[in-house]
């Protein structure tokens, strides 16, 4: 699964024409990445490599069409898998290649950029959430841990339980606000750990675990913005084989997300090692 940077990395093209099979799967917000500025040079750009690869896209639904899917095995991977816009994708891709369809590329783009110019700007309300998660983060932890989290090692046992006491809290706080608002029921953890809620949370904790680190200081709006972006395609990624991306900081969550959930006994491969046949592979 890449971000929209690593739809321009020459790699990626290495990687589709190695083998038929070899799958691209695009979260909705990558998409949003790639049109919400000056959508017609770099859609150009992004289409550039995939254009040669229609069939083996594959798009999302956006994250608010599943967030009540609780994904155990290769087989709920089918309930993210949005038919109809992994078709206009590759439409898309097919048209960047036509001289015929050419001539209105711009317009659809610039409805695309529109689009997705609001959705950037219906996102910046989650920013406040995301302060309000961090701020409640910092005061959970004693002077103490906090100076154990940034030395990065030596963290006690009661530590590490803190932490994972916070993304259930997280967790469940993103469920209330964000599917149920009148739920009082306890989530099944085991359940939880293939909700997306569950690895936004985990996704936010790591960021905010990186963040002490580096030392804490506050992010202008559109970082902020970014790292709200950001962690929902890492946790989105933790689905999926690997995440591609030369962002290290949004590497180093998804790949750490990837590591609890393993450890903790989630799903986290997609797909066996040779893919599967059927469309939505």
């Amino acid at each position: 699964m890449p971000d929209s940077n690593y739809l321009r990395d020459e790699r990626l093209k290495k990687y589709l024409s190695a083998h038929t099979q070899h799958r691209l799967v695009i979260a909705d917000l990558t998409l949003i990445e790639m049109f919400k500025n000056n959508a017609l040079g770099t859609a150009r750009d992004s289409l550039k490599i995939v254009a040669d690869f229609p069939d083996q896209l594959f798009v999302l639904k956006p994250t608010h069409l599943w967030l009540d899917v609780k994904v155990c095995s290769e087989a709920d991977l089918q309930q993210l898998i949005d038919p109809d816009r992994s078709a206009d994708l590759r439409q898309l891709s097919r048209d960047y290649r036509s001289e015929k369809a050419l001539h209105d590329f711009g317009d659809r783009m610039k409805a695309r950029e529109r689009e997705a110019s609001q959705y950037m700007e219906e996102l910046k309300e989650q920013v406040g959430l995301l302060e309000t998660s961090l701020q409640n983060l910092l005061r959970e932890f004693s002077p103490s841990e906090l100076a154990q989290i940034r030395k990065g090692k030596g963290m006690t046992r009661s530590l590490k339980e803190k932490m994972f006491n916070l993304v259930d809290e997280v967790t469940v706080e993103f469920v209330r606000i964000n599917q149920e608002p009148g739920r009082t029921a306890a989530l099944n953890r085991r359940e939880a750990h293939g909700m997306f809620a569950y690895r936004y949370a985990l996704c936010i904790v790591i960021a905010f675990i990186s963040w002490v680190k580096i030392n804490g200081q506050p992010k202008k709006l559109h970082r902020r913005v970014n790292d709200v972006v950001d962690n929902q395609i890492a946790a989105t990624s933790t689905y999926f084989n690997e995440i591609l991306t030369n962002d290290k900081d949004l590497l180093f969550v998804a790949s750490n997300a990837r590591e609890v959930l393993k450890n903790l006994g989630a799903f986290v491969r997609p797909f066996p090692r040779e893919a599967p046949t059927d469309e939505n592979g």
